[in-house]
């Protein structure tokens, strides 16, 4: 069954075309998930949690399919991320205060010698883990930024926020990812 005629049977409100549905889109709206979520449990609540109100908001919102479902599904999938992490009481906080979690980041030297992580060297396991080490607000934002490619106009209308909110924490979300990265790959040894 192509994506337009299990379209046209969701819409009719059909059992085992939400099934099929699920089924043909779970792994790839689980890993969705998995980025924007703290750990994979927390992802497959999420997907759980949200699951019926991306498919009523895909439903109401799309009008024909033409080719595949996955772009729009995306779309729907990550704004209801957005709101349902706002409903958890994700906020960006404004601040400049820096908190050493390690006596490897006491060093704030900012003119020290410092070799940039290249992102496409790094394993896809460590930078999910890195992702997933994130504040809530942070890996949102970096998601749709880096990953989902959204401009920061965009972003900061999905999220309601104004643009320097977008622009600051983006940034500080990519000092925190490579920090994370670091403290990953270059764990002491106990």
């Amino acid at each position: 069954m192509n994506d337009a005629s299990l379209f046209e049977q969701l819409r009719n409100k059909n059992f085992s075309a939400s099934k099929i549905f699920f089924e043909r889109y779970y792994g790839r709206m689980l890993a969705l998930c998995r980025r924007y979520a703290g750990n994979n449990e927390e992802a497959l609540k999420t997907l759980f949690d949200i699951y019926d109100s991306t498919l009523e908001f895909l439903l109401n919102n799309l009008v024909e399919p033409k080719e595949s479902v996955w772009p729009h599904l995306k779309l729907s999938l990550i704004k209801q991320l957005i709101k349902y992490q706002k409903d958890s009481g994700l906020a960006f906080r404004v601040s400049n205060t820096v908190h050493p979690k390690s006596q490897f980041e006491l060093d704030f030297n900012l003119f020290a010698q410092s070799e940039r992580i290249e992102l496409n060297t790094v394993s896809r396991d460590i930078l999910i883990l890195a992702i997933q080490q994130l504040s809530p607000s942070h890996r949102l934002i970096y998601n749709l930024c880096s990953i989902d490619q959204f401009s920061n106009d965009e972003v900061s209308e999905l999220m309601e926020y104004n643009l320097d909110m977008v622009l600051i924490n983006y940034e500080k979300a990519k000092y925190q990812l490579y920090k994370n990265i670091e403290r990953i790959l270059y764990k002491p040894m106990a």
